[in-house]
């Protein structure tokens, strides 16, 4: 009889922590996304584009290329959306990322954003 009673509430109790988890990891994974593409914005930045014959800077489409898509394990790309934003004067990167994360066990979406911005080196 005890039984019966607790065990529902240990295993939502469960189900409840792991889906916890679940989102944690994914606000990480949205928040390393961030660093990785402002830092590798700020390195291919300034001076990168003249130095290695590119007819334009760096773009959204090469930070998703070279960045986003290879370290977006398990995201569906349908519900990820990230920005380059350069400063006028060109010495800061701006990358945000969003995802929109529907839970396992959660009747709903979570919105996790991360804005990371760096230096952009010589």
């Amino acid at each position: 009889m005890e039984f019966a009673l607790v065990s529902p509430v240990l295993i939502l109790t469960m189900i409840g922590l792991v889906v916890m988890g679940l989102g944690i990891f994914r606000y990480n994974q949205v928040a390393a996304l961030a660093h990785a593409g402002a830092r590798w914005a700020s390195v291919h930045g300034k001076n990168y584009d003249s130095r290695n014959n590119r007819l334009s800077a760096v773009t959204t489409t090469d930070l998703y290329n070279e960045v986003i898509k290879t370290r977006a394990v398990g995201f569906d790309p349908s519900k990820l959306t990230y920005d380059l934003a350069w400063s006028a004067d060109r010495r800061t990167v701006a990358v945000t990322v969003n995802y929109r994360w529907v839970a396992e066990a959660f009747f709903g979406e979570v919105m996790f954003s991360s804005t990371s911005n760096a230096l952009v080196s010589n």
